[in-house]
């Protein structure tokens, strides 16, 4: 039979398919027009162009995604520990260490994050919790240059908290690794940070024939200036879940069940 948690999480894969039809943009790299037209000063200024609006049922469905993923994390958790401890079992998500002592007086340096780790992970045998404990994006960022609010949990965590509160922000569409190509013997250039529809990525004193590509995405936001590309960012989640989280933690379930 299959879990609960895996089903949940063929469901998401559902959903993010939906999204992608939504926003409907070939995942490889393509074409960018860019509009070239004169300012009141006489320069010549270029502009990405992006065409369409990006579906009102976008982060709705992103949202009903981002739901059956946490979902799915809780319950595979509840299937680890005894039926006395689940009703406060929840999947741990924590930027910080929850269980850092303060070097200078010995205590606790954040008693709250101690006490909700504590109550969310009552009654997870300890191989088990060791494996939550490293899977954590305070302990991810240890290794690499990656900041904790970066790690993929947390970004499921931002966009779900978000989600459950209010409606996600979308910020229209955008191109992202875009490449501005300018006629010779001008040098052309790159963008690294993605550039939404209306943005100026050159001006010039003469009209030049600009040319640009990159790879499409819709910034995602929570209403924290947040910054989040959609498909990319929900499929990095799941690919996070598939890949690192139910390896780790399905082979230590009382009665495994896949």
């Amino acid at each position: 039979m299959t879990s609960s948690w895996r089903r949940k999480l063929h469901r998401a894969e559902e959903h993010l398919d939906l999204v992608k039809r939504l926003i409907s943009f070939d995942p490889g790299r393509q074409s960018c027009a860019v509009t070239v037209e004169s300012d009141p000063d006489g320069n010549w200024e270029c502009r990405v162009a992006i065409a369409g609006d990006v579906d009102p049922l976008v982060p709705i469905v992103v949202g009903d995604c981002l739901f059956n993923i946490r979902s799915a994390l809780d319950h595979l958790l509840c299937a680890l520990i005894p039926s006395e401890d689940k009703g406060t079992a929840q999947f741990p998500i924590f930027k910080s260490d929850p269980l850092a002592m303060d070097d200078a007086n010995g205590k606790w340096r954040d008693t709250r994050a101690r006490n909700r780790w504590l109550v969310q992970t009552r009654g997870v045998p300890d191989e088990a919790l060791a494996v939550l404990t490293e899977l954590q994006p305070f302990n991810q960022a240890r290794y690499g240059a990656q900041r904790a609010e970066y790690h993929t949990l947390a970004i499921l965590q931002a966009l779900q908290n978000a989600d459950k509160h209010r409606q996600l922000i979308v910020k229209g569409h955008a191109i992202k690794q875009m490449t501005v190509w300018l006629p010779e013997p001008l040098s052309s250039f790159s963008f690294v940070v993605a550039r939404g529809s209306g943005a100026r990525i050159l001006t010039a004193d003469e009209k030049l024939e600009v040319k640009a590509d990159g790879v499409f995405c819709v910034p995602m936001s929570t209403g924290r200036n947040e910054g989040f590309e959609i498909p990319f960012s929900i499929d990095r989640v799941l690919d996070f879940t598939a890949q690192q989280i139910l390896p780790n933690l399905e082979p230590l379930l009382p009665d495994p069940i896949i």
